[in-house]
C-alpha cells in the first residue's frame, strides 16, 4: 500500500490540540499519529488523500486560537506492517486486574499490534479497559466492534465472559484481532465488514465500540437491537462536543446513559438498554 506521510504544525503545541486533531483527521481517512517536535504526524492512504479534505477539516477545528499548518510527501512503498510492528510500547497497568504487553514474557495480555489501533496506550482504549473491568463479566457474551487488534475482547475474555463476536471492515486488523486471539488463548468468533455482519442471535451483555462519531452514529441503531435487556454499550472514540448528540442518538433507541468518564479530551460513555 501507498501512504502519505502530513506532517502537521501546531501553535501553540500542546497534548490537548494533537488529540483533538488526531480525531479530527481519523474521521477523513488517517490511520496512524506519531507526535513531533512541532505537531503530529499523520499518514494516510493515498487513494483516500485530499489536500481540500484537510484543510476542511484545519478550518473547522473546534479551539480557535491554534493555529494548523501541514506539508504533505508521499511515502515509497514499503512493508508498512513490518514498520508498524518494530515500534513496540511499553507494559501498560489498568487498575488492578490487567496488564498489558507486547512480548510473551508474562502472563498477561499480550498483544502483538501490527497496524491495528488498540496497543493499549490511547487514551479511549484505556477509558473502555478501565469501564470493563467495573462491570459483571462473568458468563457474559461480548461484542467488540471495530475490534482493532482485539484487546478489549480479549480483556473482556480474560476476566470471564463466556463469549466473543468481533468484527473490523480492515482486513488487517481482522486477522492481526485472530493472532491476537490465538496468543492469548481466547477463542472468538472474527469478522470482517461493519455492523452488518451481526446475525439475529448475536445478542450481547457488553456491546464495545471504540470507534469514531460518525461510525458511532450510523450503528447506533444496530447496536441497539444486539443488546440483551440491562446490557452495556460502551462508546469511546470523541470528544465532549460529540456527547450531545451521541446521547440522543442512543436515547432515540431507548438506551439510558448510565456512566460518563473522560481522560485526556477523550470521552467514554456507558449506556443500558432500558427495555
Amino acid at each position: 500500500m501507498r501512504y502519505y506521510q502530513v506532517d502537521f504544525s501546531i501553535r501553540p503545541n500542546n497534548e490537548t490540540a494533537a488529540d483533538i486533531l488526531a480525531a479530527v483527521l481519523s474521521d477523513i481517512g488517517f490511520e496512524t499519529f506519531m507526535p513531533s517536535d512541532s505537531g503530529i504526524s499523520a499518514y494516510i492512504q493515498a487513494a483516500a488523500f485530499s489536500r481540500e479534505n484537510i484543510s476542511e477539516a484545519i478550518a473547522s477545528f473546534p479551539m480557535p486560537d491554534t493555529e494548523i499548518d501541514f506539508c504533505a510527501r508521499e511515502l515509497p512503498d514499503q512493508d508498512w506492517n513490518a514498520e508498524w510492528e518494530a515500534g513496540g510500547f511499553e507494559p501498560i497497568c489498568i487498575g488492578k486486574r490487567l496488564v498489558i504487553y507486547d512480548d510473551r514474557t508474562t502472563e498477561a495480555i499480550h498483544i502483538h499490534p501490527q497496524q491495528a489501533f488498540g496497543s493499549g496506550t490511547h487514551a479511549t482504549t484505556q477509558l473502555m479497559l478501565s469501564r470493563l473491568c467495573q462491570l459483571p463479566l462473568h458468563g457474559a457474551a461480548v461484542i467488540d466492534a471495530g475490534c482493532g487488534t482485539g484487546i478489549l475482547g480479549i480483556a473482556a475474555m480474560r476476566m470471564g465472559a463466556g463469549s466473543l463476536v468481533a468484527f473490523d471492515i480492515d482486513e488487517w486488523s481482522v486477522n492481526n484481532s485472530k493472532d491476537n486471539c490465538r496468543d492469548n488463548g481466547v477463542q472468538a468468533d472474527i469478522r470482517l465488514g461493519g455492523s452488518e455482519v451481526l446475525t439475529h442471535e448475536d445478542q450481547a451483555d457488553i456491546i464495545l465500540a471504540n470507534i469514531n462519531r460518525n461510525v458511532l452514529l450510523d450503528s447506533m441503531q444496530q447496536f441497539a437491537q444486539h443488546l440483551k435487556p440491562g446490557a452495556h454499550l460502551l462508546l469511546s472514540g470523541f470528544l465532549q462536543q460529540d456527547i450531545a448528540i451521541l446521547t440522543q442518538a442512543a436515547n432515540s433507541c431507548a438506551l439510558e446513559l448510565c456512566m460518563h468518564l473522560n481522560c485526556n479530551e477523550w470521552q467514554l460513555l456507558d449506556f443500558t438498554n432500558i427495555y
